[in-house]
């Protein structure tokens, strides 16, 4: 495995006093973890053992006491001020390094960063992780990047975020040393990392991968510590989530609760009984069962969920726990004893053909699935938690027990359980075919040769035509609209009858209406999208934003607009056609309505996130406009001006 370097020789003067006396790396996250910790763990799960922290000498001995054999601390020798490219160089020079990982001692990150990045082949000097949808504060204080689909062009701190930042994680090549060293003989000891990208950058010598959406945090400030305290357990939160389910039904209903109940659990250090735990578990389930026997269908519906919920929340326990605590024999038999009384109560229910067979074929199903989990968890699994060898089993099994009880169809969550025991015996054989149809030779999609580009000439002629449609449709949706409003008075009760069939004049005119109304729409619609993506470049310099984040908003605000439409061209002919009395043209225009206002709320949301700035400022001038009407007028000018800076 690779080499990890983590850079820690920075002084964190901007989170004085909290780094006067301690190094920026060792202020905690929770309780027991520092920055040092999360970074160091984060790199032994991903199985990166031979890590170098690079630091000041005055920090080394306080390092080296808090990550012990963990990694090797090593101190600087230069007595001279310098930027973050020095460590590196020294690293360089006085390790035997190929190949390495860069990291910055004072970033935080989802595990899924390190594996995209870990999992890269590129040949390229350096290969960078890029957010493409970064914070305001982040896009201000990051490094800029801007690139192509080949990769990197050109990076820097004071350039436009064109199309994204740099997230503190970077893969080395062999080739980087040359640009490493030709950037600090070039600049001593003020070039920074971003020097050696920018000289990589222009021989095309940077790549990059995409990490968009995934949480990390640059830890600058006292502020930015104060984020990144409760961006460690949204990290942990989402990483539970991810990693030790992919049941759909577990995964978006049971972890986004469970999730919260363990990190609690552990964030406050409670002494639990992993035992108790599973046992809570088992006499819930024997609850449902006497309440089935008593025909009380409605209090077990928030019983089979709580079973889940108590499970999950015990092994994501376990998995949080350091060192890391072992779920005995005996809890993983009790859950295989709860999913069995659940199934029992299940049987209880249903009297139809077969009886005798299908009852005791779905429970010995569940006790020969849970035993394979159990097998496969100890042979896999150091922890002992239970992995499932068919991902959907449990939480598929438990929704058909909810669905079964609430519309009292028993036969549906016995027949799945048989079903997923028929479908974890035939994945072997599934996994060969599938095996075999890689093995296959496949013919790639050929493109015409060579491509066609008229340059100069074509954009003027693209421009041209979709002004001319704007316009155009424009002009004709404006006619059309003026003549419904015109014969609308005049058509209401005529009738046209065509054979058998008789129609409402109002209702074909609201009809052909409509049907122009989408045509032109989107015609309209869709060449003031080449308009935004033609000057999206300089759109998105002027307000400081990425391209992507651009995108995203224009794309909000296009479904708004198609929105609008829809609702001119579906709502009045349903009117028409129903009856203004009738309820289902107030649902879909409830619907819609709902829709709009939903693309609108999460047009709001990236606009304080990714336009920070701008809302400050709106947000100030309010603020000093209302300050100025309301403020005494018996303060003088000089008093006055000195509250308003204040404010």
């Amino acid at each position: 495995m690779l080499p990890a370097v983590i850079i820690a020789a920075g002084k964190g003067t901007r989170l004085y006093p909290y780094t006067k006396h301690i190094p920026k790396c060792l202020l905690e996250l929770t309780v027991n973890t520092t920055i040092i910790d999360f970074i160091l763990q984060r790199l032994h799960s991903a199985g990166i053992k031979e890590i170098y922290i690079i630091t000041r000498d005055e920090f080394k001995k306080d390092i080296e006491s808090r990550v012990g054999e963990r990694a090797i601390v090593m101190a600087l020798d230069s007595t001279e001020e310098f930027n973050n490219l020095y460590p590196v160089v020294w690293a360089i020079r006085n390790i035997n390094l190929g190949k390495f990982l860069l990291l910055m001692s004072d970033h935080i990150f989802e595990k899924e960063m390190l594996r995209r990045i870990l999992a890269v082949s590129s040949e390229k000097a350096f290969v960078l992780c890029l957010d493409r949808r970064p914070s305001w504060s982040k896009a201000v204080e990051g490094l800029k990047v801007k690139c192509t689909l080949d990769g990197v062009y050109d990076v820097g701190k004071t350039i436009t975020p064109l199309h994204g930042i740099d997230t503190g994680l970077i893969m080395c090549n062999e080739k980087a040393h040359e640009y490493i060293l030709r950037a600090f003989r070039n600049l001593g000891f003020k070039a920074s990392v971003s020097d050696a990208l920018k000289l990589a950058a222009e021989d095309g010598e940077v790549g990059f991968i995409d990490v968009t959406g995934l949480q990390w945090l640059d830890i600058d400030v006292v502020a930015d510590l104060a984020k990144a305290r409760k961006l460690y357990w949204s990290i942990l939160r989402k990483e539970l989530r991810e990693e030790t389910s992919s049941d759909p039904f577990i995964k978006y209903l049971i972890k986004p609760l469970s999730t919260r109940l363990s990190t609690y659990l552990h964030r406050r250090n409670l002494p639990i009984n992993l035992l108790f735990l599973q046992v809570l578990s088992c006499i819930i389930a024997l609850i449902v069962v006497y309440l089935v026997y008593l025909n009380m269908y409605f209090q077990i519906l928030p019983l089979v969920p709580l079973v889940l919920l108590i499970d999950e929340t015990m092994y994501e326990f376990v998995l949080l726990s350091t060192p890391a605590r072992r779920v005995s024999i005996v809890a993983l038999l009790l859950r295989i004893l709860s999913d069995t009384l659940l199934m029992l109560a299940i049987g209880l229910l249903y009297t139809g053909p077969l009886h005798r067979l299908i009852v005791p074929l779905a429970v010995s199903g569940i006790v020969l699935m849970e035993y394979a989990n159990l097998v496969n968890s100890y042979v896999k699994s150091v922890e002992y938690v239970p992995k499932e060898i068919l991902p959907t089993a449990r939480g598929l099994r438990h929704l058909s027990l909810l669905i079964a009880i609430l519309f009292e169809v028993p036969s549906l969550a016995l027949l799945c359980s048989i079903a997923v025991l028929v479908l974890s015996i035939a994945r072997p054989i599934t996994s060969y075919f599938t095996l075999l149809k890689t093995l296959s030779p496949t013919v790639s999609r050929k493109t015409l040769i060579p491509v066609i580009d008229l340059g100069s000439e074509d954009l003027r002629y693209h421009i041209r035509y979709n002004t001319e449609v704007i316009l155009v449709n424009t002009l004709n949706l404006l006619l059309c609209t003026l003549f419904v409003w015109l014969i609308s008075p005049y058509i209401p009760g005529i009738s046209i009858t065509l054979g058998a069939l008789e129609f409402k004049l109002d209702l074909v005119v609201q009809l052909i209406y409509g049907a122009l109304l989408l045509v032109y729409g989107y015609r309209i619609v869709r060449s003031l999208k080449f308009f935004t993506e033609l000057l999206w470049k300089h759109i998105a310099e002027r307000l400081h934003i990425t391209s992507t984040v651009y995108s995203s908003l224009v794309l909000n605000i296009t479904y708004v607009l198609i929105l609008i439409f829809l609702w001119y061209a579906i709502v009045p002919p349903l009117s028409v056609a129903t009856g203004r009395t009738h309820p289902l043209p107030l649902l879909v225009s409830i619907s819609i309505a709902i829709a709009i206002v939903v693309l609108i709320y999460r047009l709001v949301k990236m606009t304080r996130r990714y336009l920070t700035g701008y809302w400050n400022k709106l947000l100030e001038s309010i603020v000093d406009r209302i300050f100025r009407i309301v403020s005494p007028s018996s303060l003088s000018e000089e008093v006055e001006d000195h509250v308003t800076k204040q404010v």
